[in-house]
């Protein structure tokens, strides 16, 4: 039997309850004063990119997909798997085949269940 790979796709990890910005609660929290050492560097790390994407005129925010795929290769509970086909590009980008065109190849794998329903 083939194994079938468990993949974390962007479509998956690009939804709005993914994505911090300097309004957002957990922002504030780990910059409050006294948040604590690893709270300061969560908080540094995310002011510079919030800083950086202003400076080139872009939206202040940032999507949460590197602590997603992170807390699936952990096999943490809250991020469910289920069957699905994946489609993977000449580019080697993978996505769900609804999103791409009739030319790419489809495969078996898992991926997270999307959390917008």
């Amino acid at each position: 039997m083939v194994h079938r790979p468990r993949l974390v796709l962007s479509e998956h990890t690009a939804v709005p309850q993914l994505r911090i910005t300097a309004e957002h609660p957990l922002y504030r929290r780990v910059s409050a004063p006294g948040a604590g050492s690893s709270a300061e560097v969560l908080a540094d790390g995310l002011g510079t990119w919030f800083g950086y994407q202003r400076g080139r005129g872009l939206d202040q925010g940032s999507w949460m997909h590197d602590v997603l795929t992170l807390a699936a290769a952990l096999d943490l509970p809250f991020v469910p798997f289920t069957p699905a086909c994946v489609s993977v590009r000449t580019h080697a980008c993978t996505t769900t085949p609804t999103a791409v065109s009739s030319s790419s190849a489809a495969t078996g794998s898992t991926t997270p269940r999307s959390t917008t329903g």
